[in-house]
């Protein structure tokens, strides 16, 4: 799942802002609080989906209003120095409201994140339930998962009594290839390292053939690959990987590295009922 975009309207209207507040500042003579207007596009960053909006904004503010004072027209008897401790306070006291923006932009950002994550493993857990047999359990965990997130191409490998992960469900993977094998032992390749370290991996550089985004017009190589241990009590029950084309945002690591303990009991489960059947 691609990160939310920023406001594309957004960014060109606080920098123009900033612009037209400068304009106004370089032409009015010294003496005026007009550079007090540079503080509208700072708060106007609260609707930006990146908390670095706000302190970028300031940053250009901040170079425009130094400029601003030299450029403004000085009048006779001006007292330049209580001119520019004015101008100090005012870019002093827009830095702190930039800072607040900062803090409030990325608190919201980090609620939506959870909601996102705690949302997802819900409706998967939801998927996961019941009476699945260990094919079915994948197929489900996987066309969900891979929508979700946004994925283009996934694998799910079920850990074996003989200490190899075998290859289960698939994601728009192509069968036939040699790219990826039905099964790999502890530490071989990245799904047998993540099975033996018990830790999520992610990688950026794929070597040729490794997980292809296939189509009738051809194959594809991830830009980027995100493998995940999927466990029950400390136990390993599998291994599930993901391939984007994109590079995928902080969410869909966070959500990977949360959601292993629910699949991999909801696994253990399955595996369970279909030795008793």
């Amino acid at each position: 799942m691609e990160k939310q975009a920023e406001r594309n309207w957004l960014l060109p209207v606080l920098t123009g802002g900033v612009l037209f507040i400068f304009g106004i500042d370089s032409m009015t003579p010294l003496g005026y609080a007009d550079f007090i207007f540079y503080f509208l596009p700072v708060a106007l960053a609260v609707l930006s989906t990146s908390a670095r909006t706000p302190l970028g904004i300031a940053g250009f503010a901040t170079i425009l209003a130094f400029i601003g004072f030299e450029t403004s027209p000085h009048p006779e008897g001006a007292d330049l120095f209580i001119a520019a401790v004015n101008r100090g306070y005012a870019i002093f006291t827009m830095w702190c409201v930039a800072l607040l923006v900062f803090l409030i932009v990325r608190t919201r950002n980090e609620l939506a994140e959870r909601d996102w994550v705690r949302s997802g493993i819900t409706e998967l857990s939801a998927r996961v339930r019941g009476e699945l047999s260990v094919q079915d359990f994948g197929s489900n965990a996987m066309s969900y998962l891979a929508s979700y997130l946004g994925a283009d191409v996934g694998l799910l490998y079920v850990a074996a009594e003989d200490g190899r992960v075998y290859r289960t469900a698939g994601y728009a993977y192509p069968g036939g290839t040699e790219a990826a094998p039905e099964s790999f032992g502890p530490g071989e390749s990245l799904v047998g390292q993540v099975a033996v370290e018990q830790k999520l991996r992610r990688v950026t550089h794929l070597p040729k053939g490794y997980l292809e985004v296939s189509s009738a017009l051809g194959a594809v190589l991830p830009g980027h690959l995100v493998v995940a241990p999927l466990t029950a009590e400390d136990e390993v029950q599998g291994v599930i990987e993901f391939g984007f084309l994109a590079r995928p945002d902080r969410r869909v690591v966070a959500l990977l590295g949360d959601v292993g303990e629910v699949l991999g009991t909801a696994m253990r489960s399955a595996r369970y009922k279909e030795k008793l059947a």
